[in-house]
């Protein structure tokens, strides 16, 4: 048997004795909420895919043990057991002054004592993707700046249930097409999938773009489109994690069929909280959040050409008064004596009226639970203004 075959062989065994071990842990401590309702996780969870019932059981549970953070703690659970499937499809050898590291890089990452995955969208990563063979002198992007190194090899492997079947050495000789295509060739056949093993240069050339900037790609039906913007935004996640949070996020999307697509693929890719919205579904909201009185039926076709810059500049007038006149009326209202203690919120136009009124009462039942506490501990304290909100009564 070839040697190196057997080396990777070993570290195949090696690395999938980690993931077993992480996963063990991470279990252990999913334990504390049940076994009932993770039962009832893996009967949601419905031909591997993740449902809205799925989805809304596990926010309820994230809810009631906060301290265990179990959104995180199910994600890794779902990226460990696709490890131990396949722990990595590619290695790069790094060399920088007289030291070498051996990067083996995999849908997910993974960090233990001994054994290691990189995570396809960490930057390092990205040699992989733009260079077809081993060479002198390339470089990735890092937060501190421009790394440069030698890339001594470029090893390209096919896992399957755990078990290496075979790997290639990417040198000048070697038609990376070819692997391609027959990668390509052994997906499911599902309208979305990843394509982490297959990006090629101009892809990544859109994924790692600067997310500050507007990123339009254009292509006929199927190119890819939507599955490289849906990568794209798995490599902002993952690099931008204190910026942009995925369960603050909004996919917009033409239609529920896409919608429906895109629910699948994002928690493939570890992405399980995001929003989803179609175009008409968000004006829908819009309008009857906000009241805003339009003789426009969104359910009848119209002819782009027919739309008239002023029709916007209009709607958009309309909405600045009604964020002032609501703006007017909080003002007013914290301008009353006994509401005076309660003042100092100020309006956002970021937000809808309806946003910046749960806001405030956020901050008002924040301030009454204070109050009440302070009226338990002093009851002879005099209280400027002390308002109980609901049913109970006012002081």
């Amino acid at each position: 048997m070839d040697k190196v075959f057997t080396e990777e062989k070993n570290h195949v065994e090696k690395l999938k004795n980690s993931i077993n071990l992480a996963l063990s842990e991470v279990e252990q401590i999913l334990k504390k909420v049940g076994i009932t309702n993770l039962d009832r996780l893996k009967e949601l969870k419905t031909e591997g895919e993740f449902g809205p019932d799925f989805l809304m059981f596990l926010e309820q549970l994230h809810e009631k043990n906060a301290a265990l953070n179990l959104k995180d703690k199910f994600k890794r659970i779902e990226e460990l057991k696709y490890l131990l499937t396949q722990p990595y499809f590619a290695r790069i050898d790094l060399r920088k002054s007289k030291s070498t590291d051996n990067i083996y890089i995999g849908k997910f990452g993974l960090s233990e004592a001994s054994t290691s995955v990189t995570d396809w969208r960490a930057k390092i990563a990205s040699v992989y993707y733009r260079y077809r063979y081993p060479q002198k002198n390339v470089y990735y992007d890092t937060p501190g700046g421009v790394e440069r190194r030698d890339l001594l090899l470029k090893r390209t492997y096919e896992i399957s249930d755990g078990e290496l079947i075979k790997y290639y050495n990417n040198d000048i000789q070697l038609d990376e097409n070819e692997i391609i295509i027959e990668k390509i060739g052994k997906k499911t056949g599902g309208v979305l999938e990843d394509i982490i093993e297959t990006i090629q240069q101009s892809q990544m050339d859109i994924i790692e773009s600067d997310p500050r900037q507007i990123c339009i790609v254009q292509g006929c039906v199927g190119s890819g489109k939507s599955t490289v913007a849906i990568h794209k935004l798995a490599h902002i996640f993952f690099n931008y994690p204190n910026l942009i949070h995925s369960e603050k996020s909004i996919v917009v999307a033409k239609n529920q069929i896409l919608v429906g697509y895109l629910s699948t693929l994002f928690p493939r890719l570890g992405i399980f909280d995001i929003n989803y919205k179609t175009v008409r579904e968000i004006l829908v909201n819009l309008i009857f959040r906000e009241q805003i009185q339009l003789k426009t039926n969104l359910d009848t076709p119209g002819d782009l050409k027919d739309f008239k810059l002023n029709d916007l500049k209009k709607l958009y007038i309309s909405l600045e008064k009604i964020h002032a006149s609501y703006e007017t009326k909080l003002s007013d209202l914290f301008k009353v004596t006994e509401f005076e203690p309660f003042g100092g919120y100020k309006y956002s136009t970021n937000m809808s009226p309806s946003e910046n009124i749960n806001e405030i009462l956020t901050e008002l039942e924040e301030e009454l639970t204070n109050q009440k506490d302070e009226l338990k501990e002093l009851p002879n304290d005099s209280i400027k203004a002390y308002q109980v909100v609901g049913h109970e009564k006012r002081y």
